[in-house]
């Protein structure tokens, strides 16, 4: 039944014309333009996935293209550089059930962080990792629209920022974490600069770090008591 959902997006295929193709060459941001069907594949494949900054798949690789590409790298584990390069290609149009089953996920995200969410009261798992002026410390929240839960946080507070780690509950017990950090500017509690420092997908309960492309198994981020927690939250 769970493979059932990737003919989700061979459907998504047939009906909206995305093809996987030969990677024939890298797309970037140019003047002119480059333009071309690759474009236009590479447009509707992140349009699918929710990166609506895209706008339309017109086949002219401009900076809204760049921008949603380089949002799509951050998931899939590629410095940002918004080029359209191999190891993209080869994740994007990726016929693998994991793959597959990722982009569902990654659509599902970005779904989920376009909702009105309303944080949960803290949820107090250890009271040493509560600092109530957030300059230092731990603190979890469940966010949710409504009565679904849209994901759980871990938010870590130093001086000069904070480290969250954001599950995000997909079906059949399967997720996506995202770790990021944000950078205070002059101000503590003002954010300057927000970065995706690793993200992790778990499918069929196998857990895989994206690193350039590749699904690497590596369990060891799940040693995290907190990390292990909200996993442990997410399904109940």
């Amino acid at each position: 039944m769970k493979r059932n959902l990737s003919l989700i997006f061979v459907l998504l295929f047939l009906t909206t014309g995305i093809f996987a193709q030969n990677f024939t060459r890298e797309i970037k941001l140019t003047s002119p333009r480059m333009h071309g069907n690759d474009v236009v594949q590479v447009q509707k494949m992140l349009l699918a996935m929710g990166f609506d900054i895209v706008g339309e798949a017109d086949g002219y690789f401009g900076p809204n293209s760049k921008e949603g590409l380089s949002q799509y790298q951050a998931f899939i584990g590629i410095s940002n550089e918004g080029v359209f390069n191999k190891a993209t290609f080869d994740v994007m149009f990726g016929t693998t059930y994991t793959r597959m089953q990722y982009r569902l996920g990654i659509k599902e995200v970005n779904t989920r962080r376009k909702l009105n969410i309303t944080k949960s009261p803290e949820v107090a798992v250890n009271e040493d990792w509560i600092d109530y002026d957030h300059t230092e410390g731990q603190i979890v929240y469940k966010n949710y629209c409504g009565n679904q839960l849209v994901n759980i946080q871990i938010v870590t507070f130093f001086s000069s920022g904070k480290n969250i780690i954001t599950l995000y509950p997909l079906a059949y017990n399967d997720y996506i974490m995202i770790q990021e950090y944000d950078f205070y500017g002059a101000y503590i509690g003002v954010v300057e600069k927000s970065t995706i420092e690793n993200v992790y997908f778990c499918c069929d309960n196998n857990f895989y770090k994206m690193k350039e492309g590749r699904f690497d198994q590596d369990k060891s981020f799940l040693s995290n008591p907190l990390v292990d927690f909200i996993v442990k939250e997410s399904r109940k």
